[in-house]
């Protein structure tokens, strides 16, 4: 099972273990290329954390979607 539903790792941790790094990696994009690349890596993370993390927990084929 995991961790969260487990209750090792509160909402509130998971939420700040992964905005550290998307906000760090968009941030590092956006000086080192431009903002246009930074700004679809930021799509990119939403979708993931939108889309993708909630269809697996209702669709048992997850990497389908």
């Amino acid at each position: 099972m995991r961790p969260i539903p487990r209750g090792k790792v509160s909402k509130v941790e998971a939420l700040a273990f992964g905005l550290a790094p998307g906000v760090t990696a968009v941030t590092a994009l956006a000086l080192a290329t431009n903002p246009a690349a930074a700004a679809l890596l930021a799509c990119t993370i939403l979708f993931y954390v939108v889309v993708y993390t909630a269809e697996t927990g209702h669709v048992g084929r997850g990497t389908v979607v």
